[in-house]
């Protein structure tokens, strides 16, 4: 905690109502755990091309469904944890209650990058599979020339792993769409 205080700041210690009301002011988004609240980064023009490409895919197949697709300026309160992400993308049916937060999605895509790979593969893994909507999380690779996806799958009482290669087809329910992996790095090209 020390290291990241000198390198953040001082985290703020909010309880999660203090946070959403103080979070609605902000012009900068940030994470909440358990009291403590971080300030998000920015991403590469690889990982806004990635979730923006998965969201081009899903949008079509939610909206004939009666379901929403948001990107990262929507929080998601996993209130079993007591936690607020902003994941890439989600996907909810259920009817929206707060206009800034989701509570309830059936799918959640997180976009894998250096500095983040290691909370979406771990803490955010085990909050997320608490969700008891959740049918699916995706984590996918922000770099093209390592494509891609890990999917997590809920089966029950238990939660499927599974890696997918460049022409891998991933078959969701929630919406019910089909794609390759190939497809989320569609006109992007990796760095020399």
């Amino acid at each position: 905690m020390v290291a990241l205080e000198q390198e953040y700041g001082t985290p703020y210690h909010l309880t999660v109502d203090e946070y959403f009301a103080w979070q609605r002011t902000q012009e900068v988004r940030h994470e909440y755990a358990s009291g403590v609240v971080y300030a998000m980064a920015g991403a590469t023009y690889a990982h806004n091309h990635v979730a923006v490409e998965m969201t081009s895919i899903l949008r079509p197949a939610a909206r004939s469904e009666g379901c929403r697709v948001t990107q990262s300026d929507m929080a998601l309160y996993v209130e079993q944890a007591s936690v607020v992400y902003y994941p890439d993308v989600m996907v909810a049916c259920e009817p929206l209650a707060d206009d800034l937060v989701e509570r309830a999605p059936c799918l959640v895509v997180e976009v894998l990058s250096p500095a983040t790979q290691g909370r979406d593969r771990t803490l955010k893994l085990g909050h997320y599979s608490s969700l008891p909507s959740l049918k699916v999380y995706l984590m996918v690779s922000s770099d093209p020339a390592d494509q891609f996806v890990i999917e997590h799958r809920n089966a029950g009482s238990i939660w499927r792993h599974k890696v997918y290669g460049p022409d891998d087809v991933i078959a969701l329910e929630c919406p019910e769409v089909s794609f390759t992996v190939r497809d989320l790095y569609a006109g992007l090209t990796p760095r020399a």
